[in-house]
C-alpha cells in the first residue's frame, strides 16, 4: 500500500482532471507502471504512470512491452514525460479522449469494462483492474 500512499497525490490530480476515480487509476497505475510491487523500469526513468506510447508530445524513452519486429520483441517507444505535472497532463489527456466519456461515471467495475470495450489498452483484463480498484476500497475503508 506504499504505492497508494506514495502516489496518491498523482491519483487525486489526475482524478480532478478527469473524472475517474482514484480507484481505477490506482488500478491502472498498478497494472501498467509497476512490476512486483515496485515501479517499473518505464515509471522509474520516465515517470509514465499510464503506460502511454509515444506521440509526439515529450521526448521518447525505450522499454520493452508489446512490440514487434519480424516476430521479435524489440522495444516501444514511450512517453517521457519527466515530471509530476507532466505526469499528470499526460494521463489526463488520455483519459479525457473523446472516446472514454461515458466511462466516468460508472462503477469501478464498468469504468475498466468501458475504458477496454473503447481501446484502453489492449489486454483483456479489465476485472484484474476492477478486482484492483476493489482493493483500493478495502484498504480505505480500514484505514
Amino acid at each position: 500500500m506504499y504505492l497508494l500512499w506514495h502516489y496518491m497525490p498523482l491519483f487525486d490530480h489526475v482524478s480532478a482532471a478527469t473524472g475517474i476515480g482514484n480507484d481505477v487509476l490506482f488500478a491502472y497505475f498498478v497494472i501498467e507502471a509497476t512490476r512486483e510491487g515496485v515501479e517499473s523500469e518505464l515509471m522509474q526513468k520516465a515517470f509514465n504512470p499510464g503506460g502511454v506510447k509515444h506521440r509526439g508530445r515529450y521526448g521518447a524513452v525505450y522499454a520493452y512491452d508489446d512490440c514487434y519486429r519480424n516476430g521479435k520483441p524489440v522495444p516501444c517507444a514511450f512517453e517521457n514525460p519527466g515530471t509530476f505535472d507532466n505526469a499528470v497532463k499526460l494521463w489526463a489527456e488520455v483519459f479525457n479522449a473523446p472516446r472514454y466519456k461515458d466511462c466516468k461515471s460508472l462503477s469501478a467495475k464498468e469504468t475498466c469494462k468501458c475504458l477496454y470495450e473503447n481501446g484502453y489498452h489492449g489486454a483483456n483484463n479489465h476485472k484484474s483492474r476492477a478486482r484492483l480498484a476493489g482493493d483500493y476500497h478495502k484498504y480505505k475503508e480500514e484505514n
